[in-house]
């Protein structure tokens, strides 16, 4: 979430607990019961999507990609080193040349020989951690990482759609919230108080807050500030 958005979602927490915490007051509200619990099925969704978008960023794919190319790099170099030892005692194995370009099709080119390669050895590797199906499987999972850009991409712009989708009805349904306690609950200054309060949206660059203020109770003169 930005900035803004992420202290709407703090706002939207505080207006679902203040419905929870003063259930009685609207008991005989089932407009306000259902546009509360609306308030609450946004939050959960909202903080999945946000999870989801996170996870899709670039700096994610980028550490993926990362750790999946160090672990296939660290792999083959092992397996490299092995080879080399087994050639010492007399036994006849293939190469096992390491790459000398450091790009990532390179790298995944050696991973996809050598699991061909320790094959016919597979016990010999095998037994130190390196047979053929683990190289296999990491060459894989790197090249899967390598893939991921694209799908990521747009699983993170689905995901801010997603989120300015469901922030925008939230907000809608606290914006209906606000009539209904200036409407039926004017009466009441410590409600009006609360409300007011909780619907304050703390802007960190500044010392005040920036008010997302409900409308006055009915009857008053006063226009109503504009509201998130």
């Amino acid at each position: 979430m930005t900035g803004i958005e992420r202290r709407q979602y703090e706002m939207l927490v505080r207006v679902r607990n203040f419905g929870e915490t003063n259930r009685a007051l609207f008991g005989s509200s089932p407009v306000a019961q259902q546009t509360f619990a609306a308030v609450g099925a946004a939050i959960d969704e909202l903080g999945a999507a946000d999870m989801k978008k996170m996870s899709a960023s670039a700096s994610a794919r980028a550490d993926r990609r990362e750790a999946a190319r160090r672990t296939l790099m660290e792999l083959v170099q092992n397996v490299a080193q092995l080879a080399r030892t087994l050639r010492a005692e007399g036994r006849t194995l293939p190469a096992f040349d390491l790459p000398r370009s450091k790009s990532a099709m390179t790298l995944l080119t050696a991973g996809r020989q050598f699991a061909v390669d320790v094959a016919p050895f597979d016990a010999d590797f095998a037994g130190h951690g390196m047979g053929a199906a683990h190289i296999a499987s990491t060459t894989g999972a790197f090249e899967t990482a390598m893939n991921s850009q694209g799908m990521s991409r747009t699983e993170h712009v689905a995901a801010r759609a997603r989120i300015r989708e469901l922030m925008g009805g939230a907000i809608r349904c606290v914006r209906r919230l606000d009539l209904i306690v200036a409407n039926d609950l004017h009466r009441d200054e410590v409600i009006q108080a609360q409300w007011k309060q909780l619907r304050r949206l703390e802007d960190p660059r500044t010392s005040r807050g920036v008010i997302d203020a409900p409308p006055p109770p009915a009857g008053t003169d006063t226009p109503a500030p504009q509201v998130a």
